[in-house]
């Protein structure tokens, strides 16, 4: 027997790492929720209540484990409910790959039931790689190249903020000790990074940042002042 183009899928996705695809089944993507049965030895499927959660989630594991976060939807109006927390993932600079169904072929441009232009709708959150598979051949390059494009990405941004005075510090110190925040406040005044201050003021309650101007501001005039 042939193997299906889902188990296809979710094997080069375990070939990359992945361990865990945050997802809600839909009628798109029924052939790879029948697949995650047969490969959850392998591959832990963590079903949600809704699309957008699974993308928040996706999103947070690559924060914290540093590998691509994998979130998965069907068609239509289940892969537009990603699109908030794949912006997360955008704006803080992770890793993450979205897999979403898409009608039959012979169906698209008929205005079939939740037709939606899924290529366009993610150009520009998933501007870095957004491909539509159409194909069984294409599946084995087109998961490959998305796995590789988001670790590529996370590090040359870091490599990028490494190379910039304080960078790498302000996004270490800012994860490290963002619950202990006092404590952080004098740590940014201490090193006097612009970045690094700038980043604690932002997260910063309003009486802190009051502090933190008094400590900058109004001391530097007093010395000019003697």
């Amino acid at each position: 027997m042939a193997k299906l183009t889902a188990d296809f899928i979710l094997e080069r996705l375990v070939e990359n790492g992945v361990k865990r695809i945050y997802g809600y089944p839909g009628d798109g993507i029924n052939a790879l929720i029948g697949a995650l049965e047969r490969h959850k030895d392998k591959l832990k499927f963590v079903q949600v209540r809704h699309e957008e959660q699974a993308a928040f989630m996706a999103c947070a594991h690559a924060k914290w484990t540093g590998e691509v976060g994998v979130c998965m939807a069907t068609s239509g109006p289940g892969a537009i409910h990603l699109l908030n927390g794949l912006y997360d993932a955008k704006l803080d600079h992770q890793p993450v790959m979205a897999i979403v169904g898409q009608q039959a072929r012979m169906g698209l441009g008929g205005n079939f039931q939740q037709e939606v232009d899924l290529v366009t709708l993610f150009k520009d959150v998933a501007n870095e790689y957004v491909q539509m598979a159409t194909e069984a051949a294409q599946v084995r390059h087109l998961i490959d190249r998305a796995h590789r494009i988001a670790l590529d990405h996370d590090r040359q941004l870091n490599l990028a903020a490494e190379r910039q005075p304080g960078g790498a510090i302000a996004d270490r110190v800012r994860l490290a000790c963002i619950g202990d925040r006092e404590r952080l406040a004098h740590a940014a005044a201490a090193l006097d990074v612009p970045r690094l201050t700038f980043r604690v003021d932002a997260i910063l309650p309003p009486q802190a940042q009051l502090e933190l101007l008094r400590a900058r501001v109004v001391a530097p005039r007093h010395k000019r002042l003697a």
